[in-house]
């Protein structure tokens, strides 16, 4: 369990490492983003509060989401403590195309993926469910932010967001134009005021959880950051082997996990709800359906009948962390067929503590 003031300690040394790899990977006049991405760590401890300053803990071991990356040091830092790191930017206004993010991410022989994504358009994350985004300095350059925020609350059940805001005490956002002192920048288009941006990230499905406003060194300028929860996402988390959302649930790979919030007490009875379309039973007959917890099995359920099933089981201890990893497994699964690209075990209703 890292504490945000360690993170931030951490950030410092990773940057002196990053600063090393830029001047090695391209020349001397490459146009590197010119301001430090890192440095947020060092609002992020003052904004993060409680249980809170364990910031990634909240994510569990499900991927996090860089949005806006500029060169990637923010990625990159969260990759190099271990973390699986999705990336998305907009190439076209990308101040470099991306080229110093390729340069880099060849260098540090990186594993993250990154997507091109117009964020004003529509568009899809390269997963379903994302444990933590990082939404830092993007809102103001988008031209639909509500769209942005409202889609993003459907992926990720958490969020650090940044973005500059004016000092009016009314629930506002200002349409930047060509003449004004921040219009410099084509892609600047939407301020709001404080009380416009708490009302937009609960208009578009987030609880705040920490806020904060920090100035700058222009005296107009401040800039808002806080954590936000997701209202959209289940409690919840599909880590691997589950397919897209549908009107009632979702289906799974053979093999999938699960991350909930750890519950109040142990021991603990999980529950899923679960349904076996026809053609498993006809074609594969009985299904076994197992459960597991750190490589132990709790739960066992026998599927003889196509329809509507019920796994439970009880764990007795739980981990430290604030999310509980679930492993489930199916003995066999429908096989990729025809037209259907993917292996289908079971279609999941709901997964809850009892």
């Amino acid at each position: 369990m890292l504490d945000i003031a360690e993170l931030r300690e951490r950030a410092v040394s990773f940057a002196a490492r990053f600063d090393q790899v830029k001047r090695s990977a391209a020349p001397a006049d490459f146009a590197w983003y010119p301001y430090d991405s890192l440095a947020n760590w060092q609002h992020l401890e003052k904004l993060l509060t409680g249980p809170n300053r364990q910031v990634l803990d909240l994510a569990g071991s499900a991927p996090l989401l860089d949005i806006g990356p500029a060169d990637g040091a923010t990625s990159f830092f969260l990759e190099s403590l271990g973390r699986e790191v999705c990336v998305l930017d907009n190439t076209e206004t990308h101040h470099s195309g991306m080229k110093g993010f390729w340069k880099l991410h060849a260098a540090l022989q990186s594993k993250i993926l990154a997507y091109h994504v117009d964020l004003d358009h529509d568009w899809t994350l390269p997963r379903e469910d994302f444990g933590l985004a990082l939404f830092l300095g993007v809102l103001y350059h988008l031209k639909n932010p509500f769209g942005a925020m409202e889609r993003l609350a459907g992926h990720a059940k958490y969020c650090l967001l940044s973005t500059r805001v004016t000092t009016h005490a009314e629930p506002l956002a200002y349409l930047v134009g060509p003449g004004d002192a921040c219009g410099a920048d084509a892609t600047n288009y939407w301020l709001f005021s404080e009380s416009g941006l708490r009302r937009l990230c609960e208009r578009t499905g987030w609880t705040i959880l920490d806020w904060k406003v920090f100035p700058t060194e222009d005296p107009e300028d401040f800039r808002a950051f806080c954590l936000l929860r997701s209202n959209l996402l289940a409690d919840w988390l599909a880590v691997r082997g589950w397919y897209d959302r549908e009107v009632t649930g979702r289906w799974t790979a053979r093999q999938f996990t699960a991350e909930l919030p750890k519950p109040a007490a142990a021991p603990a009875v999980l529950e899923l709800e679960f349904y076996i379309h026809p053609n498993s039973i006809e074609q594969l007959g009985p299904l076994t359906l197992t459960a597991s917890h750190a490589g132990v099995e709790f739960a066992r359920l026998v599927c003889v009948e196509a329809g509507v099933h019920t796994l439970s089981g009880s764990l007795a201890t739980l981990p430290g962390l604030r999310m509980v990893p679930i492993d489930f497994a199916l003995d066999k699964a429908l096989p990729p067929a025809g037209l259907e690209a993917r292996e289908l075990g079971i279609y999941v209703t709901n997964l809850r503590w009892l």
